[in-house]
């Protein structure tokens, strides 16, 4: 069950800007998740049977590679790229894992359908390989992500928002936290608020502009 500090509670909230470290973490990832496919791409084919090297008159490395392809696209289509899930929580590895479960699918029903024997010598090899080594690279890149957001590189500049007491409360979480990968931007307080060291960007009205 997830806790909520009591910063939050009370109303005190962060709210991110714009990070560009994060494109490039994303584009990192899209790039690390297509060369461990190809890996286990170039991996799997070799172990396939040489009468098999063509599949109803398709060479099997066209083949091959589609399949490495479609899984490519499935990992976007199940948002496993997308920002909320990256670097926390199993989210992240959940999409990941769906993204190969549909397409171990795809592939065996349109194996059935075509009368082709892919799923035999080479997705029974592709599939289990590629997920281990698509789990193994996320977990390697969340361990990089928080080691740079530790050592303050990537964070996310995070604007303040609500009573006084409450935002100090929660900025002090933040700085006791080098880990999380927040930092402190400005406040927005309640009008005719004292200031609270963090930059004031306006009152609690002007939260959208401030952000």
């Amino acid at each position: 069950m997830t806790s909520v500090h009591p910063a939050f509670e009370a109303g005190a909230r962060p709210r991110p800007l714009a990070a560009p470290w994060l494109r490039v973490y994303q584009r990192g990832l899209v790039t690390l998740d297509a060369a461990i496919l190809a890996l286990c791409l170039l991996v799997s084919a070799a172990l396939a049977t040489p009468e098999r090297a063509e599949l109803h008159g398709v060479a099997f490395s066209v083949v091959a590679t589609l399949v490495a392809a479609l899984w490519w696209a499935a990992n976007g289509l199940t948002r496993s790229y997308e920002a909320r899930f990256l670097g926390d929580g199993p989210e992240e590895f959940k999409r990941v894992a769906q993204a190969a479960v549909r397409t171990a699918a795809i592939v065996g029903v349109a194996c059935y359908i075509l009368k082709l024997p892919l799923a035999r010598d080479f997705v029974a090899v592709f599939l289990p390989v590629g997920t281990v080594g698509l789990l193994v690279g996320r977990l390697l890149a969340r361990a990089a992500l928080r080691h740079n957001k530790k050592v303050g590189r990537w964070r996310h500049r995070v604007v303040l928002v609500g009573a006084p007491d409450r935002v100090v409360e929660l900025g002090g979480l933040l700085a006791r936290q080098p880990a999380a990968g927040y930092t402190v931007a400005g406040v927005c307080l309640p009008k005719a608020s004292a200031a609270v060291g963090w930059p004031l960007l306006g009152d609690t009205s002007t939260v959208a502009q401030s952000a």
